[in-house]
């Protein structure tokens, strides 16, 4: 720990300008080193628009089992930070009638053992398992077509697979963190600790509603915010 805090300290003393992907980064950065403030600039990811006019999304859907808007989704490296745990926990506890469908790195992670150990999951006939899918299309197809994704990350800036996640799923429940509320804004709905989640995967009404409303709420803060033209105007202006 004491190398990664030096480098840190190293790095950002002989740095003319930080560029920080999240804005929680930005004030920890201004509030640790106080010479930086106003030497710092929050730049975000910028996605990628999919367009699925050649994509065969039924025969992806068939290819892994999945029938539209049945299955939740969580996409992630099989790490703690992830909070897997206690999502599977508090899905276990719900009575939703879908999947929990969790796209990791099976056959690369020791955590998943361990996951199921602590959770006993596989008692749990809705919560599926697939050991990555690293196809653009076809993953892009999996979350367009989730009843909604769950987002359990709880470190680092502009997640790329988060912003991934909102571009293309209606409905969005994220751990409730400052990296994520930086990008799902009011767009989302959020969940932390005591059955948080439980709560809202059980409130039928409220998710089918949301899912109408928030999913066009959503599009119109990423087109305005988190498109990769906007993202690379922002570093030329930043260069000049």
């Amino acid at each position: 720990q004491f190398c990664f805090l030096l480098s840190e300290w190293s790095m950002i003393n002989h740095s003319d300008i930080v560029i920080c992907d999240g804005l929680g980064i930005q004030d920890y950065i201004e509030n640790r080193y106080k010479k930086l403030k106003g030497k710092t600039k929050y730049i975000a990811y910028g996605y990628e628009k999919i367009d699925f006019t050649n994509i065969n999304e039924n025969k992806i859907l068939k290819k892994y089992n999945l029938n539209t808007d049945n299955y939740l989704l969580m996409v992630g490296r099989c790490v703690p930070e992830n909070n897997y745990e206690l999502v599977i926990n508090d899905f276990m506890k719900s009575k939703i009638k879908k999947d929990l469908i969790i796209i990791t790195n099976l056959s690369s992670s020791n955590y998943y053992q361990e996951l199921l150990t602590k959770t006993n999951f596989k008692k749990d006939k809705r919560i599926k398992f697939i050991d990555g899918v690293y196809d653009k299309n076809e993953l892009a197809t999996i979350r367009k077509n989730a009843y909604l994704y769950i987002h359990g990350h709880s470190v680092g800036g502009t997640n790329p697979s988060l912003i991934e996640a909102i571009s293309l799923t209606d409905l969005n429940i994220l751990y409730d963190v400052c990296f994520n509320r930086d990008i799902g804004r009011d767009t989302c709905l959020y969940f932390k600790d005591n059955d948080s989640l439980v709560k809202l995967l059980d409130d039928k009404k409220r998710l089918d509603s949301s899912k109408k409303k928030l999913g066009i709420e959503a599009k119109k803060l990423f087109k305005g915010n988190f498109t990769w033209d906007k993202i690379v105007e922002q570093y030329k202006k930043l260069f000049k």
